[in-house]
């Protein structure tokens, strides 16, 4: 028999679609000094939630001994988060710099009609090309069966 405390144990507190609300929960988890550990699948680490969530979602787990410590600060966070009056939140000004290289540039535009263009010629190019080489092919097989 092992002599090693039950409540170290690893138990899922919850199972989420997203690695993204997984780290979330962990983070809030560790903001209130409980440890906690998030075991994403290969298939969630592509980005690929649906899937995570057809496998059983993404495990949030902590301690046994600090389960209800963190249902309690998952709670606590919950309401005190959907509370929050997103009108009130101070986000800054314009960013002059952000805003000049938003504004439409005549020179990129300019530029990138002419590459647009080269690239509808070449493209126009190979078609023929194709076309070409087929009917050349196709005289040839003519050709071999008059024989």
């Amino acid at each position: 028999m092992s002599d090693e405390d039950p409540g170290l144990a690893l138990v899922t507190l919850a199972s989420v679609a997203t690695e993204i609300e997984a780290e979330s929960m962990r983070m809030v988890l560790e903001d209130e000094g409980i440890e906690a550990w998030v075991f994403a699948t290969p298939i969630g680490a592509l980005g690929f939630g649906a899937s995570a969530s057809c496998l059983g979602g993404i495990p949030v787990q902590v301690r046994l001994r600090d389960l209800d410590r963190a249902n309690r600060a998952l709670r606590q966070n919950s309401d005190s988060s959907g509370s929050l009056d997103w009108d009130t939140v101070d986000v800054g000004g314009e960013d002059a710099e952000v805003t000049a290289a938003a504004r439409f540039n005549p020179t990129v535009s300019r530029v990138a009609r002419v590459i647009i263009r080269i690239g509808a010629v070449a493209a126009l190019l190979m078609v023929g090309l194709g076309l070409v080489a087929g009917v050349a092919r196709l005289i040839e097989l003519v050709m071999a069966s008059g024989r």
